[in-house]
């Protein structure tokens, strides 16, 4: 065995794995399908594509409707709460601490935005050199 295949086996041993998540219903991919085989047969200006079109945005808008429903429900009842669920929905972390220029930490959201706002005021305004 060589090492790069040894590595690699031992990533994938351990590196953690995400499972995707299917948004789509069967019937949103049935029509995903067939307006795929309309767009190679070239009949994009047709009546009958424009109808398939349609049909495939409204399922799409309430398959991912009905997941996010999905999300929300199962969040609020594995946590008991609504904070949680806007922290996962909007999958961004929040700055809970910073180092100020002085070198101390901070973690009062006050302090924070005061600190960023500073950063940026000294990093846009001009200095002479």
């Amino acid at each position: 065995m060589t090492i790069v295949k040894t590595l690699s086996d031992a990533v994938r041993s351990y590196s953690s794995k995400s499972k995707k998540v299917d948004k789509f219903s069967e019937k949103t991919k049935n029509l995903l399908k067939r307006r795929k085989n309309l767009l190679s047969q070239n009949k994009r200006n047709t009546q009958e594509y424009q109808e398939v079109n349609k049909a495939v945005r409204k399922s799409a808008r309430e398959d991912i409707q009905l997941h996010n429903e999905r999300i929300a429900l199962r969040t609020i009842e594995e946590f008991k709460g609504i904070k949680v669920f806007r922290r996962k929905r909007t999958r961004k972390k929040e700055m809970i601490r910073l180092k100020k220029s002085n070198g101390t930490i901070t973690e009062n959201r006050d302090e924070i935005l005061k600190t960023v706002e500073e950063f940026y005021e000294d990093l846009y305004t001009s200095k002479k050199t």
